[in-house]
């Protein structure tokens, strides 16, 4: 904890100026020209890798901010917690689960997709359609210790998918897309 943040910033900053080389400009990128929007997006929409992509995406998404906005009325109504116990439950491990899901489900999938591309789609498919019947566990059962454990696995399993949705994504655009198409 830094007690004058914005001074901590200007010496992190400093400390990076004169240790770390920026690189030549174009020197790990390819050259392109950028492209406008309606050439992108019927590149993107014409892919099916991508659209598969996008539908996975926007489902598991929508479950995990579902989720996370309904836990704490949940854990207040059902569990009967305060809103410190409620911070820690949720913020513990809704957050901190959900980050080593998106930590592990990136070096996983890239480790098991070496040998076959599509693991890259089955891997998050997989651990995201996982997740809808842990969450069905969390919420339904009378257990606090079953209901956290669920609660941290789902979280888990529905954060997987975040690292190899993007690389997909960005392997599947032009690199004059790659923004847009994120």
């Amino acid at each position: 904890n830094c007690p004058a943040p914005g001074l901590c910033k200007h010496i992190l900053a400093a400390v990076l100026w004169l240790t770390v080389s920026e690189p030549k400009r174009g020197a790990q990128a390819e050259t392109f020209t950028p492209e406008t929007l309606g050439p992108t997006l019927r590149f993107l929409m014409t892919s099916r890798t991508f659209l598969i992509v996008l539908i996975g995406f926007w489902l598991t998404t929508f479950t995990n901010y579902a989720t996370a906005v309904w836990i704490p009325p949940f854990l207040a109504r059902v569990h009967h917690l305060s809103s410190a116990e409620i911070g820690t439950y949720a913020g513990t491990f809704k957050g901190l689960c959900g980050m080593a899901g998106t930590l592990i489900g990136g070096l996983v999938v890239a480790q098991i997709s070496r040998t076959d591309d599509r693991w890259k789609l089955w891997a998050p498919a997989i651990m995201s359609g996982l997740a809808g019947p842990v969450f069905a566990l969390c919420f339904l059962t009378n257990s606090f210790a079953a209901m956290v454990t669920a609660l941290a696995l789902g979280s888990f399993l529905v954060g997987f998918h975040l690292g190899p949705i993007f690389a997909i994504t960005q392997t599947v655009a032009r690199p004059s897309m790659r923004a847009l198409a994120s």
